[in-house]
C-alpha cells in the first residue's frame, strides 16, 4: 500500500477534492462542438500539454447565460476544464 502524504493545509486539499466529487457541468452544455473539443483537449502540438484560453465572446455568452460576471465565468470554465481532464 502507498504511504499517506501529510499536507500542511489539508482543508484546502479536501475542499478541492469535494469540488470534483460534486461537480456539475454548467457551462459545458452551453458550448459549441469546437469549444467542447478545445476545452477537453489534453495533448497539444509536439506531445506537450494543450494550453486553453477561452475567447472573450465565449466568456461573455456563458456569463449572460448563467447570469454571472465574466471573471466568474472564466473561473467556471477553468474548473470544468480541470474536471474534464481528470475524467480522461
Amino acid at each position: 500500500m502507498g504511504t499517506l502524504i501529510r499536507r500542511k493545509n489539508t482543508h484546502t486539499f479536501y475542499s478541492q477534492l469535494l469540488i470534483f466529487v460534486n461537480m456539475q457541468l454548467r457551462a459545458y452544455p452551453l458550448m459549441s462542438t469546437c469549444s467542447k473539443r478545445a476545452i477537453a483537449r489534453k495533448i497539444g502540438r509536439f506531445g506537450k500539454r494543450a494550453k486553453y484560453s477561452p475567447r472573450q465572446p465565449l466568456i461573455a455568452r456563458i456569463a449572460t447565460a448563467l447570469r454571472i460576471s465574466k471573471s466568474e465565468a472564466y473561473d467556471q470554465l477553468m474548473t470544468e476544464r480541470e474536471y474534464l481532464l481528470r475524467q480522461q
